[in-house]
């Protein structure tokens, strides 16, 4: 008796019992993807075994909503904060069949020691990053001593850092006379400026990298303090020191890098200040307060390598002699 109630309360409710196949697997889309904070991505359900399987529907979890939410019904997700959560889609057929893919939200801001000799009074540098899976960029130059471009107002090593011969750590800009390792032919990871003077925790951008940075970025006509140009990652806004500061106090001149309008990374940046240039042939230092060389970690062949070359009207990465002294903008090591 109690099993026909069973079938025709089924039956009634328009399921029949006799016809029932419950699920067996559920294969989604992905298994694990990454999604940053802001950004959305839609999983989907690929495959349900048996594929006459009555009731095909999912319902979608999340294990922490802190991190990472997600639409019951369909399947969008929505990066909260750093962390990793498991979004599972479960059948709807009460068989108890499950599917989880693994979401990773990534930190786009940081923090990592540096070697105590670097004389930065806190050990440690803040780090940045711009678009989704890019390097995170320092927030100061290799060689500097600040913790805040706040009243930044002199060109000196202790506001934009060192000038380095490629993979050297004697700062040119203060020892012009010095020499140094900068014909590193046979360059591996310990010869890097970055991690020689702040330690494993850093290394000097690639040539990619440093491309990247300024990918799309179109720089004509007229350009000013607080002039922007908008690229594939980032946008580019010119700071002169005056009318437009990066920081309130900061006399500088430099680009200031952020993330794209609208992305996770929005509010995120960098400023890259002019750096000059240890000039090898004369044992000078030129284009104080003009421009802007960065060394990146490439080598072009025997006795030259690529950097990132900057002033108000152009940026691009080009190759120079080893001999000349650059600023290094350091990434994490990873």
């Amino acid at each position: 008796m109690k099993y026909l109630c069973q079938i025709l309360t089924r039956k009634f409710a328009g399921v029949p019992v006799w016809n029932n196949v419950p699920v067996t697997a559920i294969t989604l889309n992905k298994t694990e993807t990454s999604i940053a904070a802001g950004q959305t991505e839609t999983l989907s359900v690929s495959n349900i075994a048996p594929s006459n399987a009555t009731d095909q529907t999912v319902s979608w979890s999340s294990s922490d909503t802190g991190v990472a939410s997600v639409d019951v019904s369909t399947g969008v997700v929505t990066g909260i904060a750093p962390g990793t959560a498991s979004i599972t889609a479960t059948a709807n057929d009460g068989s108890g069949v499950a599917a989880t893919c693994t979401v990773t939200v990534p930190a786009a801001t940081g923090f990592a020691p540096v070697l105590a000799s670097a004389g930065m009074a806190s050990h440690i540098v803040g780090w940045v990053q711009l678009w989704e899976n890019g390097p995170k960029w320092a927030g100061f130059n290799v060689g500097a001593t600040i913790s805040d471009y706040a009243g930044a107002n002199s060109y000196t090593t202790a506001n934009i850092g060192g000038l380095y011969r490629w993979c050297g750590t004697n700062n040119m800009r203060d020892h012009t006379s010095a020499s140094d390792d900068h014909h590193a032919d046979d360059y591996s990871e310990s010869d890097d400026t970055a991690r020689k003077i702040w330690g494993t925790n850093w290394q000097m951008p690639t040539q990619d990298q440093l491309e990247a940075l300024g990918a799309g970025v179109s720089i004509s006509g007229t350009v000013g303090g607080g002039t922007s140009f908008t690229g594939t990652h980032t946008i580019w806004t010119w700071c002169d020191g005056f009318s437009t500061q990066y920081v309130s106090g900061c006399t500088l001149k430099g680009w200031k890098i952020s993330g794209l309008s609208g992305s996770a990374y929005a509010g995120n940046s960098i400023f890259l200040p002019v750096t000059s240039l240890f000039n090898f042939n004369y044992n000078r230092i030129d284009f104080t307060g003009l421009r802007g060389y960065y060394w990146s970690s490439t080598k072009n062949g025997s006795g030259s390598a690529w950097g990132l070359l900057f002033y108000i009207t152009d940026q691009f990465v080009y190759n120079d002699y080893r001999e000349y002294g650059f600023g290094v903008r350091a990434v994490l090591a990873e």
